[in-house]
């Protein structure tokens, strides 16, 4: 009776491991099949020349910086503009962004909005952000890393992201005031402003090390550049109009999601991040494409060696920036590796949201 017992028990467990394996196939195919399926899509969705898009996209056009505030003085604007050097935000006046929107569509201001529009114009606090943009280096890496999570270290999906609309409503203020200024037969002044908040996109377009700094960049740089095409209409200066006409076209360019693509594409993904021409957001993008899981086979095996050599090699970049971003990646691929497959599972779920 003893042994029957015991042989039950034994089938049981056999039973259950059988079940607990078969479980962990389907699993590993449906999570497979899930991850080829997006890249796929990615690949087929992906147009003619992709990469040539994404080195048009990711340059920043000279234009944009020839019609910026001539950067003659030392200092890091990314300090002020991000709120960083003493953790503080331009204070802007109420209904700031309805005041913008009643500038740049032409309709007529309510209440709030004039008054708005003539705070901004007597705001002198916006000066130091004209001052700001005149200056020469932008590094705003570190400061992200002084700002994150203390994981960051071991993890760079937890760096700090700046609070963006503050530092949109800065460029909103000074084309406000440009305006204001223009209308008021100061000249010199607006277009100081406007060339200030070029400048200022330009920065962020070309030095911000997460793809959303660029594309706030960007943004910044269509609100001045859309401004100074005003300017050269009122001022009757054709050949400024020409010039914002390029510097607009540049910044609402559309990359229509080909970054994707790189997740699909470690080789490509490479080269971009090797391109020293590129701005930084976009290099840093191709290096997290490189970590990313393309199969269900990296949750079970993780980064490969090949992949984190690689990122070593790009640690050695002679842009100190770039460098530290990628033994932030080379600590985050081996961190990874260290999660095991299940660990390796639930951290693909947070970072996919």
């Amino acid at each position: 009776m003893a042994s029957k017992a015991k042989n039950l028990i034994v089938l049981a467990g056999v039973v259950l491991i059988t079940l607990a394996l078969i479980g962990s196939i389907v699993m590993y195919w449906i999570v497979d099949v899930a991850l080829r399926t997006n890249s796929e899509i990615a690949a087929r969705q992906a147009p003619a020349g992709w990469m040539d898009s994404i080195r048009m996209y990711a340059q920043v056009e000279p234009e944009v910086l020839a019609l910026a505030l001539p950067r003659t003085e030392d200092g890091n604007p990314s300090l002020i503009l991000l709120g960083a050097d003493t953790g503080d935000y331009w204070r802007a006046p109420e209904h700031l962004t309805e005041a913008f929107n009643a500038l740049t569509t032409g309709r007529q201001p309510t209440t709030d909005e004039a008054a708005a529009w003539r705070a901004v114009l007597a705001d002198t606090s916006l000066d130091r952000y004209v001052r700001a943009a005149r200056q020469r280096r932008w590094a705003s890496l570190e400061i992200a890393i002084s700002r994150s999570d203390t994981a960051v270290a071991h993890n760079v999906f937890q760096l700090w992201i700046p609070r963006f609309v503050s530092t949109k409503a800065v460029a909103y203020g000074l084309v406000i005031r440009s305006r204001m200024r223009l209308e008021r037969g100061d000249r010199a002044r607006a277009l100081e402003d406007v060339r200030a908040a070029i400048g200022l996109g330009e920065h962020m377009a070309r030095r911000e090390p997460t793809l959303i700094g660029n594309l706030i960049g960007r943004v910044i740089v269509s609100y001045g550049a859309n401004e100074l095409a005003h300017y050269a209409e009122i001022t009757r200066d054709t050949a400024l109009a020409r010039r914002a006409a390029v510097a607009k076209a540049w910044a609402k360019g559309r990359y229509g999601g080909v970054f994707r693509v790189l997740a699909v594409s470690p080789d490509s993904a490479l080269v971009i991040a090797r391109d020293t021409a590129l701005a930084l957001g976009w290099r840093g993008e191709a290096m997290v494409s490189l970590i990313t899981f393309r199969r269900a086979r990296g949750l079970l095996f993780g980064v490969p060696g090949a992949v984190i050599e690689r990122l070593e090699s790009l640690g050695q970049d002679p842009d100190p920036e770039f460098a530290r971003l990628a033994q932030m990646m080379v600590a985050t691929a081996r961190w990874i590796n260290d999660l095991g497959p299940r660990g390796r599972f639930r951290f693909l779920q947070s970072v996919s949201g």
